[in-house]
């Protein structure tokens, strides 16, 4: 079976499931921030786990055991997220995964901001960040702090992940929808946008 590289080979299987996991509609967390670009938003490669021969029609029931290779995305208009105007189609393939997989684990921060609690908000204005960064955000109408803290998290976890796949103690079920999201993100924006 054809792998993907990161720091060592990652099975497509594996990647898959994580694809699967971000983008399922039962169950995938990125709904919240994407739609599909198009109706065959989903592309598949075909796998003999569902016991249907050749010719015959497949159903949802195969759809679930195919490997998910690719799909086309748009962010949502609603999000206010520029990349809705610049880019109507967005292709995450298996590689995009494995690349964000890569981001999360070689950078400290992957960009997920929250709004700045009270203490935050007082200490911004006295000038005491800290080396954290701050942002205001006039959609919100307030201010914001950058935390690596999810981040960081799932650096330490997704290594874990990875390192125990070649001895079968850990597999893509190991990786929930908001991790997986995680990964999309990373993918397709450098950074977490949508926490």
């Amino acid at each position: 079976m054809p792998s993907i590289k990161i720091a060592r080979d990652l099975p497509e299987e594996f990647l898959s499931d994580v694809m699967i996991t971000a983008f399922d509609g039962g169950y995938g967390w990125s709904w919240h921030w994407f739609q599909p670009a198009k109706e065959d938003w989903l592309e598949a490669k075909h796998t003999d786990k569902c016991g249907v021969k050749e010719g015959e029609p497949r159903g949802d029931k195969c759809i679930a055991n195919d490997l998910w290779m690719k799909v086309s995305i748009k962010v949502k208009e609603e999000t206010g997220y520029p990349l809705f105007d610049q880019n109507p189609c967005i292709e995450v393939t298996l590689q995009d995964l494995a690349n964000g997989m890569a981001r999360i684990i070689n950078d400290d921060y992957v960009g997920t901001w929250r709004k700045a609690s009270e203490m935050e908000e007082r200490a911004y204005s006295e000038g005491r960040t800290y080396g954290r960064e701050y942002r205001f955000n006039e959609k919100e109408d307030q201010l914001e702090v950058e935390t690596g803290e999810t981040a960081r998290g799932y650096q330490q976890e997704l290594a874990g992940i990875i390192a125990g796949l070649e001895s079968n103690q850990t597999d893509a079920g190991d990786i929930d929808a908001p991790f997986a999201d995680a990964i999309v993100q990373a993918a397709v924006f450098g950074k977490v946008i949508f926490g």
